[in-house]
């Protein structure tokens, strides 16, 4: 019986199927059809630097879009812990402002969500044309609004944590349901 693949599956890799010669930036793979040496992949400075240092465990190649993609596991130690927090930091977490903190600074998700309006009317557009074309631009942009949802969520949670270390100051997310009664 031969052997088929999710389609978005990933095919897992440990360290005797695939070895990684991070300064030359290559890794050789060990497939069905022998091993494959000196495949080129690229990376950042900074991700070369965590990959030679903390990578433990197995590696992932997976497909995407028609891309490939090798996933590393790295065992990143955690930086100690702020356990005398001078005071707290409240964060209330919403739908029109993702975050609001007892500072009164409000993180507004208003670029989110009038970005998400747009790509709303220009999928209908292009659904409606239904051209080849059409087709390939909306594959194209088929998870482009997720990885900015994602992206500006990120930026967010990055700043309020920025805030706190630089105050000296623990997170607190308050429940503030059923606050009116």
């Amino acid at each position: 019986k031969p052997i088929s693949f999710r389609p978005q599956g990933a095919q897992p890799y440990d360290d005797r199927m695939l070895s990684w010669q991070i300064p030359g930036r290559t890794v050789s793979i060990w497939t069905t059809g022998g091993r494959v040496k000196s495949v080129a992949f690229t990376a950042s400075a900074e991700q070369l630097a965590t990959l030679a240092l903390y990578r433990k465990g197995e590696s992932d190649l997976l497909e995407r879009d028609g891309m490939w993609f090798l996933n590393a596991t790295c065992e990143v130690p955690e930086a100690p812990l702020n356990t005398e927090p001078v005071d707290f930091l409240g964060i209330d977490l919403g739908i029109v402002n993702i975050a609001t903190t007892s500072d009164g600074e409000i993180l507004a998700g208003r670029e989110l969500n009038r970005i998400r309006t747009r790509e709303r009317g220009l999928r209908a557009k292009l659904q409606k044309k239904n051209t080849p074309s059409a087709k390939r631009r909306l594959k194209k942009r088929r998870r482009k609004e997720a990885r900015r949802a994602k992206d500006i969520n990120h930026k967010i949670a990055k700043h309020v944590v920025a805030e706190a270390e630089r105050t000296g100051r623990g997170i607190a997310l308050e429940d503030l349901t059923g606050i009116r009664e």
